[in-house]
């Protein structure tokens, strides 16, 4: 089982059909942007936010990786690739806009390393004997 089939054309088109839902619920005409503390739905609303902001920082920051690693399998980028990729991608927000950037990996050294590099290949990767 792969799990999830990355392609860059489907990750634009998720990107923005969520960018079109933030846009939806945020718009001034929405119910979603104008609350009061005494609403009962401003759990609701914060989730539907927090979960669009959540949806578009991961598809972000699937279309940076261009490379399939663990989970992560793209179909154009079907390689690993440590030499350009063994980073961490990270999200925030900058006002209204989402900054990515990457930082290294740090190294997993002694017997916790081997215990990492068995379990922790998606199936994909794995070489079999």
């Amino acid at each position: 089982m792969r799990g999830f089939i990355r392609e860059q054309t489907r990750l634009e088109n998720g990107l923005k059909g969520i960018l079109d839902l933030r846009k939806k619920f945020y718009s001034k005409d929405n119910i979603l942007k104008e609350f009061s503390l005494d609403d009962e739905d401003v759990a609701l609303t914060m989730e539907v936010k927090s979960s669009l902001v959540v949806c578009e920082a991961i598809i972000r920051s699937a279309l940076v990786r261009q490379e399939s690693r663990g989970a992560h399998y793209r179909s154009d980028f079907p390689n690993l690739d440590d030499e350009k990729w063994k980073v961490n991608i990270y999200c925030r927000k900058e006002g209204r806009a989402m900054v990515l950037f990457k930082d290294n990996v740090k190294e997993i050294k002694g017997p916790l390393a081997d215990l990492f590099d068995i379990h922790t290949k998606a199936e994909h990767h794995r070489e079999f004997e």
